[in-house]
């Protein structure tokens, strides 16, 4: 969340401090997470498709004058050498734990490949196992998240056709993947959980009357409930219990 603020900020008024949020963003995500450069190709491609679908969309195939508005908008270049500067520092900092341990950064670098070698032998499920755990575990996100992706699609804007391109992208590239578990739908509440936020504000906004804008809040507030409900079962009384995850991935 922090690289796409700071990506969107910084495009809005140049200021270095989103460089920083940018970064700082950018590079915890390298340092924590074995799935980042899956997120990173997914977040640049969801940028290109929001550009060339909106394009299409509104009946202006040009992508000339898109590709120079592209070049036009693109940091400068002391901006991009300190953002470079940022994520590889803190990438030396937390790979080398706090510079005692340089073999680290030599881990760093080979754990990608540990992780595609990894993907077609362990961990092995068929392509709708995270769907399967979206239906079973979080019901509400993914309607609102499917409701959502259909009203962009005819009418939204380029940042919300990201944010949809961004939560598609990642439940393909994840599904694609052999390797899947289940922590990795994580990653997939986020840009679904932006989305229900737009379900939620075109659902109030198309309600003229008192009474309805009522039922939409108290249906609204029952989902919150559900989901709170499901979420301290999962999280604090079944937290070890397997069994709906293993039956998911048959």
């Amino acid at each position: 969340l922090g690289i796409v603020i700071g990506a969107i900020r910084y495009l809005q008024d140049r200021r270095f401090r989103w460089v920083i949020l940018f970064s700082t963003s950018a590079g915890l995500l390298f340092a924590t997470k074995e799935t980042a450069m899956v997120t990173a190709v997914v977040l640049i491609l969801a940028a290109i498709t929001a550009s060339i679908f909106r394009e299409v969309r509104e009946g202006r195939v040009e992508f000339r004058q898109a590709w120079k508005e592209a070049v036009a908008n693109r940091p400068s270049a002391d901006h991009i050498l300190a953002g470079l500067t940022i994520i590889l520092f803190l990438n030396l900092v937390l790979y080398s734990s706090l510079f005692t341990n340089w073999h680290g950064l030599i881990d760093a670098i080979m754990s990608p490949f540990m992780w595609t070698k990894r993907s077609g032998s362990e961990h092995v499920k068929s392509f709708w196992y995270y769907g399967g755990l979206l239906v079973k575990l979080e019901l509400p996100l993914t309607v609102g998240a499917l409701i959502a992706g259909i009203l962009i699609a005819v009418r939204g804007s380029r940042l919300w056709l990201f944010i949809a391109a961004w939560a598609l992208g990642l439940f393909l590239a994840y599904s694609l993947i052999g390797y899947k578990t289940p922590w990795l739908i994580v990653s997939l509440l986020l840009p679904m959980a932006l989305l229900c936020g737009y379900s939620a504000e075109m659902l109030c906004e198309r309600l003229n009357h008192r009474a309805t804008k009522l039922l939409a809040l108290a249906f609204m507030a029952a989902i919150l409930l559900t989901i709170g409900s499901l979420s301290h079962r999962i999280n604090l009384e079944h937290y070890d219990d397997n069994r709906s995850v293993e039956h998911t991935s048959e």
